[in-house]
């Protein structure tokens, strides 16, 4: 049901699909929350999820949280995360761009780096951990020459 929801075969994609395939984000993004959804729902049988204090999710796992806390139904994040999907697959293949982890480093140090690279903070992860994205080139040429670590 949730496949037909995506407009992904998320059967297929989930158990036969190679690296390549599931990688494109227009499957990966339902196909995870989906994963999420079925665990979900397999760990709120029997009351458990009367039991449930609280829900989080990262990124897309917040998706699945939204629906973990009835936010959302089932079927509105798997429809909701199929178009962002589509729509972050559609903006990928516009430009040669790509996402990178920097970890550690200092952070002002990292986000003064970005600027020459024409890179972006995308993400905080926390941790030590920024996503950064922008061209694949900039990207190279950070990982080329990282920021110096805190002092």
């Amino acid at each position: 049901m949730l496949g037909a929801e995506a407009g992904v075969d998320l059967l297929t994609h989930g158990t036969q699909s190679d690296a390549d395939t599931i990688r494109d984000t227009s499957v990966a993004q339902p196909l995870i929350v989906a994963a999420g959804i079925v665990t979900l729902h397999a760990l709120g049988t029997d009351g458990r999820d009367a039991k449930i204090g609280g829900i989080a999710g990262h990124s897309v796992g917040e998706i699945t949280a939204a629906a973990g806390a009835g936010i959302l139904t089932y079927v509105e994040a798997i429809r909701l995360v199929a178009e962002r999907g589509r729509a972050m697959a559609e903006a990928a293949a516009a430009a040669d761009t790509g996402m990178s982890a920097v970890v550690g480093g200092d952070e002002d140090a990292v986000l003064a780096a970005l600027e020459p690279h024409r890179l972006s903070p995308a993400n905080y992860n926390g941790g030590g951990q920024l996503v950064v994205a922008g061209p694949r080139e900039g990207l190279a040429a950070l990982a080329a020459a990282p920021p110096p670590e805190a002092g």
